[in-house]
């Protein structure tokens, strides 16, 4: 649920788009006073003896109105002076009408400059005397203005009656213009109040008389206002053609302030209507414009929006650094409106990065903040943001209390889209309760409000519910209608997403469709086996696994950039290396200890770069006639994954999904199908956590332990890995041992979900024939853990994000013929300026330069990213900080040994400073089947584009370069190889999608053209892992094993032996792909 960043999306529509035009229009005219005691007129200023005072005032009236238009509060600051100085002599000359005028004024650069008491004062004044003067035109602008004031000092009701008198005054006089300003001010206030009705009507009746007026720029910003109504009331169909003919007129004006404002309504309803691609293209347009207009004030609204976009794309990394800018530009502009949803969007932001604590601070202020100015719809849209809080927190009651007085509110204020969001949270918070039939009741009037909004989102997410409730009452057919409708509008709306790191977060933030879906199918099967929806149950979790990556390899083959405009390909060139430029840049920052304002600005410009290439690219894949056979893909059903997959005896297929209420396996080979109940996914999540983290202790940093210490410590571990791992295969293999043992075969194809991507199964023990039924010893109530037997000693085992990712690689490679080359090696690269290959001369010239100032300015191009590793490292999540790049001796080592193995004239070694991003961008690298990468790797989680590898950062007269080869740069490359290694820390990890899987290099090198690709799940042992790849060549080249069988081999050998036996040694690394 996403209404925060919605609501903004109104509320901005209220503020920026309507109102500051209208005042702004409101300062073009007169303006009034209340009754008050006149005076005795002060002299006039001395340099009124230079000439006519009535001359004098006159221009001094007229300066002060230029200057109060101007946009800084410096120009407004010296408007006051003028205007003061005007009033003075007014008074002296008598003029009350002129002195009516100057009040008015005064009145409204106060209230542009936030001084609303004051700015209040003098027009009550100005009022009294334009009413004393049988002015009604000036008395009804002041009226106006004055209703203004009060709107923003005291709320809605205390505006009312200035904004009817106004108008009644304005109707008397047949003043059209005056109508229409005044009409559009009180559709503000009812769309605050949320009488919608009477917004609408207020703004219906105001656009004819514009448009008699022919005035465009008032007509635009009518028909912008009648958007904003119809997108909180629908239909859907009248919002976007009021903002479509609003965009077209400021386009035709050349209105660049309003076109942006415009866009940030537009993005707030297609994201209101799960359009989340045309929403972030809208919002990001938008900032653009602000930006080149230099208005920062305004700019606040559809960051605010981004960052609500990004948060439902479960996008919390980028979410956080664009929110706080919107937060920090609305409290500079003292918009408390906007910090009201930038602290509702931030608390969502801080939710889902696990800070509970500052989430609950956030959404108390923007409580605190609707109460102090009695924004009811606002008090009301933060309490729905409670009720979820305390859903999260497991506080049911608290939460159905502050459901039920948001509900009520959002009733009394006619707020339909707010409604439906709490609505559908008090349908969830009742289900959890086990009170059924209030859940369903609240959920069928959320789905009946997302359906008359088009809200295809908001509407799966109540069918899913609905699902889930029927389910839990046995009204099966009604649950797997609603999971089945549901599925379809997520599939839907995120084939609507070009930019693939977004889509894939849309289908993981809506993954529970999938998941509900699936727990719905086997609860059938248990209870009718013979309709075999186990099956279906199967092709469910297909569809659910790696959709994106199933589209990205299918479009790798096709050439999407064939056919594509040259200026396009440009542009796409022309960001991407802006985008590299900013992450040298950060990374310069993080060296030189910049101020935490300048790298987050950085980092904000990185996360919009990444945005614009991803929008670059997708033009180019749209623009592609081939695209649109690809947005759908196709997942396998159960016989064509039996048929396709596992065609061979030997070979068996663990598909897993986990789910919050169960989870499920199914076992497949070419002759069998079997599906299994498991526990829960917490539970079997946690046991995977426990296995990575005791597998990992010896790479656990702890400060002031010594070495006897580290020993003992590591040693337990060891034994308590056993422990685990046995339980984790009592949890998740255990169900299968029969398919286990049935005619053993060869090889293990995993599709691991959640925190199992993490987990070896070669490492995972199989305890003789007993581990179908692992128990827990009676006395210690440990399950048993002698004969440590892993996996790898009786399978290959291969890795796939899906079973149908499989079969989409061999069918697009199956003609593909194998490269001429044999091997080409990247090892040993030169990190650092102290390398001891760097020559004595240059090294002495560096270290000596190092304490000059000049050498401090070095430019982005040219600054080593050292730190950029470290930060990406840290985003992973899995271990502490790293202290700079070491060398990795071991890897020259590792290079020189598998380089043997191939043949002289069919190889490739570089190594050293030639080891470079240079050489692995070029595209003879095309030409061998092995390639080899002995070095560091990094993972940007924030950012992943900016993932990648580590090379050479120094060529030999000691220059700085860009060694870092990113996924970016590794989607472009043509790489048709057999089987890419990274031998190197980390490279299977990256962040976790729900569903997706895990956003790693691998992607970027299957979608390169690798068929196989060998990577690592944490940090390796630079000697033992030189060993490993010795063996694993060996096998390759030598025995002409297939690639999973020489790795099997190498972990064995390794296993085997004494001084690297242990799991962490010889587990990390992992196959995926190809198994043949």
């Amino acid at each position: 649920m996403i209404f925060h960043q919605r609501r903004l999306a109104f509320f901005a529509r209220l503020q920026v788009s309507f109102c500051l035009c209208l005042l702004a229009l409101l300062f073009l005219l007169p303006q009034t006073t209340s009754a008050l005691q006149r005076r005795p007129a002060p002299s006039a200023p001395a340099f009124a003896a230079q000439g006519s005072q009535t001359n004098v005032a006159d221009q001094l009236l007229a300066e002060a109105e230029k200057l109060r238009t101007a946009a800084t509060p410096a120009s407004r600051r010296e408007a006051v002076e003028k205007y003061k100085a005007a009033l003075l002599l007014w008074q002296s000359l008598g003029d009350r009408r002129k002195e009516a005028t100057t009040r008015n004024g005064l009145c409204s650069v106060y209230n542009r400059l936030g001084e609303r008491q004051v700015a209040l004062g003098y027009c009550e004044q100005a009022v009294v005397l334009r009413r004393e003067l049988k002015d009604q035109a000036g008395e009804a602008e002041t009226l106006n203005l004055i209703g203004n004031i009060q709107l923003a000092l005291h709320g809605p009701l205390a505006a009312l009656d200035y904004f009817q008198r106004s108008l009644a005054l304005r109707r008397a006089l047949g003043d059209r213009r005056g109508i229409v300003v005044t009409l559009g001010n009180l559709s503000g206030l009812y769309s605050q109040t949320g009488e919608a009705e009477k917004e609408l009507e207020a703004l219906r009746e105001a656009l004819p008389s514009a448009q008699a007026l022919n005035d465009k720029a008032l007509e635009m910003e009518l028909l912008n206002r009648l958007g904003n109504g119809h997108s909180r009331l629908g239909p859907m169909e009248s919002a976007f053609g009021y903002y479509q003919q609003a965009i077209v007129l400021s386009r035709a004006l050349n209105d660049k302030w309003q076109e942006a404002s415009t866009l940030t309504n537009l993005g707030g309803l297609y994201q209101e209507t799960g359009n989340m691609q045309q929403a972030l293209d809208a919002l990001a347009a938008a900032v653009a414009l602000y930006r080149e207009i230099g208005d920062q004030a305004a700019t606040t609204v559809p960051l605010i929006n981004l960052a609500g976009v990004w948060n439902a794309l479960g996008e919390a990394g980028k979410a956080l650094l664009i929110g706080e800018e919107g937060l920090k530009l609305a409290k500079e502009s003292g918009a408390a409106d906007y910090e009201f949803f930038a602290l509702q969007t931030l608390s969502d932001t801080h939710h889902m990065l696990g800070n509970n604590r500052k989430a609950l601070e956030y959404r108390q202020a923007a409580l605190a903040l609707a109460r102090a100015r009695n924004n009811k719809s606002g008090e009301a849209s933060a309490l729905s943001r409670l009720a979820l809080d305390n859903q999260r927190l497991n506080d049911l009651l608290k939460a159905l209390e502050y459901g039920q007085q948001a509900i009520a509110l959002h009733r009394a204020t006619g707020d339909r889209l707010e409604l439906m969001y709490a609505l559908h949270e008090l349908c969830r918070a009742y289900h959890k309760l086990s009170d059924y039939s209030s859940a369903v009741t609240a959920c069928r009037e959320s789905l009946e409000l997302a359906r008359l909004r088009g809200d295809r989102v908001s509407e799966a997410r109540s069918l899913v519910e609905l699902a889930r409730i029927a389910a839990h009452n046995g009204e099966m057919k009604q649950a797997r209608d609603c999971a089945e409708e549901g599925v379809k509008l997520v599939e839907t709306a995120g084939s609507e997403f070009v930019n693939r790191e977004a889509r894939a977060s849309f289908i993981g933030v809506n993954y529970q469709a999938y998941e509900s879906y699936i727990g719905i199918l086997m609860k059938q099967h248990r209870d009718n086996s013979s309709a075999a929806l186990d099956r279906q149950a199967l092709q469910m979790a297909e569809r659910a696994h790696a959709r994106v990556l199933l589209t990205s390899l299918a479009e790798a083959r096709v050439g999407i950039r064939q056919g594509v405009e040259a200026a396009l390909l440009e542009r796409e060139q022309r960001v991407l290396k802006q985008l590299k430029m900013k992450a040298i840049e950060q990374n310069r920052l993080s060296e030189a200890n910049a101020n935490r304002d300048k790298a987050a600005s950085v980092a904000r410009e990185i996360t919009e770069l990444s945005a614009e290439l991803e929008r670059v690219r997708g033009q180019i894949r749209t623009d592609n006639p081939h695209y649109a056979a690809l947005i759908q893909p196709q997942s396998l059903s159960s016989s064509q994954i039996q048929k396709e997959v596992v065609a061979s005896h030997d070979t068996l297929l663990l598909e897993y999904a986990l789910g919050e209420e169960q989870s499920f396996l199914w076992a497949i080979s070419a002759n069998s199908f079997n599906s299994y109940e498991l526990d829960k996914g917490e539970i079997i999540e946690k046991a995977a956590q426990r296995v990575y983290d005791l597998l990992t202790a010896r790479n656990l940093k702890i400060d002031f332990e010594d070495e006897e210490e580290r020993r003992v410590r590591i040693k337990k571990a060891d034994a308590e890995f056993q422990i685990a791992a046995a339980e984790l295969s009592r949890l998740i293999l255990a169900p299968a041992a029969k398919e286990l043992r049935s005619k053993r075969p060869k090889q293990l194809l995993i599709v691991a979900d959640g925190k199992l991507q993490y987990v070896p199964f070669a490492a995972l023990p199989v305890i003789g024939d007993r581990l179908a039924v692992v128990g827990k010893n009676s006395r210690t109530n440990r399950p048993p853990t002698t004969g440590y037997r892993p996996l790898i000693l009786d399978y290959e085992i291969v890795n796939l994000p899906s079973a149908s990712t499989l079969a989409v690689l061999r069918r697009e490679l199956k003609d593909r013929k194998p490269a001429p080359k044999t091997l080409a090696v990247f090892a040993d690269p030169v990190f650092e300026a102290d390398d001891e290959r760097v020559p004595k001369d240059v090294r002495d010239r560096l270290a000596r330069e190092r304490q000059t100032p000049a050498t401090k300015e070095k430019s982005a191009e040219a600054a080593i990213a050292t730190d950029e590793l470290t930060r990406a490292i840290r985003n992973v999540g899995l271990d502490g900080e790293r202290a700079g790049l070491q060398r990795l001796p071991f890897s020259r080592e590792e290079a020189n040994a598998i380089l043997k193995f191939a043949p002289q004239d069919g190889s490739f070694g570089a190594l050293d400073f030639d080891a470079t991003q240079e050489a692995a961008l070029k595209p003879e690298l095309g030409q061998y089947r092995y390639v080899h990468f002995a070095t560091h790797g990094f993972m940007d989680n924030t950012t992943p584009e900016l993932s990648g590898l580590v090379l050479s950062l120094l060529d030999s007269e000691g220059r700085k370069r860009d060694g870092f080869l990113r996924m970016v740069e590794i989607y472009n490359l043509n790489l048709p190889a057999e089987l890419v290694v990274l031998s190197a820390c980390k490279t299977g990890l990256g962040k976790e999608v729900r569903g997706e899987g895990l956003m790693s290099l691998t992607r970027g090198f299957m979608y390169a053209g690798a068929r196989r690709v060998v990577v690592s799940l944490w940090d390796v042992n630079d000697k033992s892992t030189a060993s490993l790849m010795s063996e694993l060549y060996r096998g390759l080249l030598t025995q002409k094993l297939r690639p999973s069988a020489a790795l099997r081999a190498a972990q064995l050998k390794l296993f085997r032996s004494r001084q690297w036996n242990a799991p962490y040694y010889w587990a990390a690394f992992a196959q995926h792909g190809e198994p043949r």
